[in-house]
């Protein structure tokens, strides 16, 4: 197996895996309606930089949902308000004085780790907006796909999914050999098979360019 091979064969398995990760991701998020499943799981509630949210999950998919609260509220939260924040959440940054009242509600999806995520923002007065996400219509309804990444776990998620990749495409270069043609092309048209220097039309002599053939060459010579 040559070293090029390692190379493309690790870099095709990198790209499937973060194709994958995304395609799963897109699939979690994909209800067979347009409303989101509800978690199973009691709401785990918390307190942060101004934010009061719920925290509810279930494999493959996580929804927060929290609230903007003046420091009025915030004093009067309980022992038992302690559940953390993901990492991508926006809630982490502090959330604006002169909205109190606001909310946010936050999708991720993915497995085995949430992978990709999005939002839903509403104001005060109940108007909403969307970030990082794509809304699609099909005969299934409406449904939103994320296209925020959530890094720790977008990154874990393809480092797994390339491991699964790698040995699949090894053999598939190995057994299947795909530059069969490529190699019969170039011997045809008189070119060294492995780098594709011209040969003048006289591929017995070797190639001089990278030394495929060169000692059998010599040999017969």
């Amino acid at each position: 197996m040559s070293r090029n091979r390692l190379i493309i064969t690790s870099v095709l398995a990198l790209l499937l895996g973060a194709a994958t990760t995304t395609v799963v991701a897109w699939w979690i998020a994909m209800p067979r309606q347009s409303v989101q499943p509800q978690s199973s799981q009691v709401p785990r509630t918390g307190w942060i930089n101004g934010w009061y949210f719920r925290r509810t999950s279930e494999p493959g998919s996580m929804r927060v949902e929290g609230a903007s609260v003046s420091e009025r509220t915030m004093l009067a939260r309980t022992a038992t308000d302690n559940a953390q924040l993901p990492r991508w959440s926006r809630m982490n940054e502090p959330a604006p004085s002169d909205e109190v009242g606001s909310r946010i509600v936050e999708y991720g999806f993915g497995w085995p780790l949430i992978a990709l995520q999005y939002a839903e923002r509403y104001d005060r007065i109940g108007n909403a907006s969307l970030e990082d996400s794509w809304t699609r219509n099909s005969n299934a309804g409406c449904y939103d796909l994320p296209r925020g990444f959530a890094p720790m776990g977008f990154a874990l998620d393809t480092a797994l999914f390339t491991i699964v990749w790698w040995p699949l495409l090894l053999a598939a270069l190995v057994f299947l050999d795909p530059f069969r043609f490529r190699r019969a092309l170039r011997r045809r048209r008189g070119h060294c098979i492995s780098c594709g220097y011209d040969l003048r039309g006289d591929p017995d002599t070797g190639c001089p360019e990278c030394g495929w053939n060169r000692e059998t060459a010599e040999k017969v010579a």
